[in-house]
């Protein structure tokens, strides 16, 4: 036995782009400044992760790995930002990941620090 849908429901309509999400090429622009920023985040944990195997008990934790981890899915994140085409992906979508991004690359140096 199949159901029919109420004859009061509207119709689905397709998913439209958020008017108020900023422009695709200005995400793109700061995804670009995420990846250049990376590198300045990459080379603050690999001082924290040095500083803490001569001081500490030289031995790296669970904390450096996941910290490096979020720092290459957040490069992964904003070569997906720069990349990916306009046509493929909305502005609000491309906003979301540029969010992210940043969060995995604040995220990186602090799981590093806390190691």
């Amino acid at each position: 036995m199949t159901t029919t849908p109420a004859l009061n429901t509207p119709p689905q309509l397709p998913a439209q782009d958020d008017p108020s999400a900023p422009s695709s090429r200005s995400v793109r622009f700061g995804a670009g400044i995420g990846l250049v920023l990376l590198l300045f985040a990459f080379a603050l944990s690999v001082v924290l992760a040095l500083g803490d195997a001569i001081q500490g008990d030289g031995s790296a934790g669970v904390l450096v790995n996941v910290g490096m981890w979020s720092l290459a899915l957040s490069g992964f994140t904003g070569l997906g930002g720069v990349c990916i085409p306009q046509s493929a992906m909305t502005r609000a979508a491309r906003a979301h990941i540029l969010k992210v991004q940043y969060a995995l690359l604040l995220l990186g140096p602090v799981l590093v620090g806390l190691d």
